[in-house]
């Protein structure tokens, strides 16, 4: 007796599709917010930098505050003098396909950043929380 086997694949195949869909989205997703959290970091270095070459002057926060949202007009900064050295926090909020789908504010991205001078050398570093 043969049995006709049609219906079967087009039963897989409505299961399976969401699947893959599904992952494909979350793919993008992620990779969206891995080039935003590199794109956060690398505006936390450019504002250091122009934080440490101009550090003797009076609105030098002020000024980097300003370069940082010249840059990114939607982030959430926080820039701390404190006994010749700076410290940048940041975040941002990254619309995704599924925050859209299930409307979230996104996903949240920080960049946590210190810069110093020492011995007329510059030093930015990355803090880890």
């Amino acid at each position: 007796m043969k049995l006709n086997s049609k219906g079967q694949s087009l039963v897989l195949f409505i299961v399976i599709i969401p699947i893959i869909i599904g992952i494909m989205v979350m793919v993008i997703d992620i990779g969206n917010v891995i080039y935003e959290k590199q794109e956060l970091d690398n505006i936390n270095k450019i504002v250091l930098e122009e934080g440490l070459d101009n550090i003797n002057e009076v609105s030098v926060v002020d000024d980097m505050k300003k370069l940082a949202l010249l840059n990114k007009s939607d982030i959430n900064l926080d820039i701390k003098f404190i006994d010749m050295e700076f410290y940048i926090d940041s975040t941002y909020y990254v619309k995704g396909i599924f925050s859209k789908i299930f409307d979230t504010d996104g996903y949240l991205v920080k960049s946590r950043y210190k810069g110093y001078i020492n011995d007329n050398d510059k030093y930015v570093l990355k803090e880890i929380k």
